[in-house]
């Protein structure tokens, strides 16, 4: 069976790490592309946000009350907390260089949750895992 190179690239993003093909497949196609030019916001601090961003191609910097405080680049997601609970983001995260993202919006996000308790399991042990290295990170 041949994997679309969007299910292939949830498939490498920790957040989905552990789900399983149709639920990929799912995520997939209800997550939309874009591609943003270098200086765009992807999200900004203090702002409430609706959308995850799987950012396939490109790079770019967090930035908190000023302070440049991380980068991202292939592979990562940025405002996964969004799509769980549409909350202010904690930082800016804007592209250094071209950058290339797939979207996926909080409703149609939690509706696929909704209707499917497996993934939910999934998403909230990679979740937690995530706190975890967060937490370590600033000890």
């Amino acid at each position: 069976m041949t994997i679309d190179p969007k299910t292939a690239r949830l498939a490498e993003v920790p957040l989905f790490a552990g789900c399983d093909q149709k639920h990929l497949e799912e995520i997939s196609h209800m997550a939309d592309e874009a591609h943003l030019e270098a200086g765009r916001n992807i999200v900004t601090q203090g702002v409430r946000h609706h959308h995850a961003y799987v950012v396939t191609h490109g790079k770019g910097t967090f930035v908190i009350d000023g302070q440049e405080v991380g980068s991202f680049g292939n592979g990562e997601l940025i405002g996964e907390i969004s799509v769980f609970d549409p909350a202010p983001a904690a930082a800016t995260a804007t592209t250094t260089g071209p950058t290339d993202v797939m979207i996926i919006e909080h409703a149609r996000f939690i509706e696929t949750v909704r209707d499917n308790p497996d993934l939910a399991v999934t998403l909230l042990r990679n979740m937690a895992r995530r706190i975890h290295e967060l937490r370590h990170m600033t000890d």
